[in-house]
């Protein structure tokens, strides 16, 4: 589904940009930002009524791989960063037994993704096969293709519902308990869990972000 929205009053210079995840935490408010200053936005959300395959795994998949040939053609871009999702990697093997350490190549098995279809999985699914088709055509290609896991982030929110990320964050506080899970997970993991607070300037209404919501950063 796409939705437009403009705000003609504003400066964009006609710029139109496209938001992937606008139903997010920091997709809303990236979808704010880029209104309150006058561009316009194409923001692009995920239908749940879609079948996994056809209508998720595989428009993931040929998204990338668009975005990676016109990087091709382009003949400028240096490098492309994609942004993963710490859910892809695993601190244990297919057995279920602990590694004893923990690095870029332990990454969740895709069988297991599919056998167990644990909560969540669909994004895991999604993720971990867009990656390695990206990295494999970049790889093909001579394209510098890195990817990263970024920080989950939260503050003041503009969906109608509490972001899932929101109330993972709160969950040893609120009565989100039973998220708690995905910390001790995390922890689990990377045997550690780093908590930071970033103070806003100016405007103390505007959200606490230090990320943005676009799921390619090309350099």
């Amino acid at each position: 589904m796409e939705q437009k929205k403009t705000d003609p009053g504003g400066g964009g210079g006609g710029r139109t940009y496209c938001v992937t995840g606008a139903t997010g935490y920091i997709g809303s408010w990236l979808v704010k930002s880029l209104l309150e200053r006058g561009f316009s936005v194409h923001a692009a959300v995920r239908n749940p009524d879609n079948y996994v395959q056809s209508d998720i795994i595989d428009p993931s998949i040929r998204g990338a791989l668009n975005i990676l040939k016109s990087c091709l053609r382009s003949k400028s871009v240096k490098r492309v960063v994609f942004t993963s999702s710490i859910s892809t990697m695993t601190a244990r093997n297919d057995h279920g037994e602990w590694l004893p350490v923990v690095h870029e190549s332990c990454r969740t098995s895709v069988d297991v993704i599919w056998n167990r279809k644990s909560s969540g999985w669909v994004y895991v699914l999604s993720k971990r096969l867009t990656e390695d088709a990206a990295f494999q055509f970049a790889n093909e290609n001579g394209i510098r293709l890195v990817s990263i896991i970024t920080t989950t982030v939260a503050g003041p929110f503009l969906t109608s519902t509490v972001p899932l990320s929101i109330r993972v964050l709160l969950s040893p506080l609120t009565e989100w308990a039973r998220l708690l899970w995905f910390i001790r997970k995390t922890y689990a993991m990377l045997t550690c869990t780093l908590w930071s607070t970033i103070e806003p300037k100016g405007d103390t209404s505007a959200a606490p972000i230090a990320a943005q919501s676009l799921n390619w950063f090309i350099i």
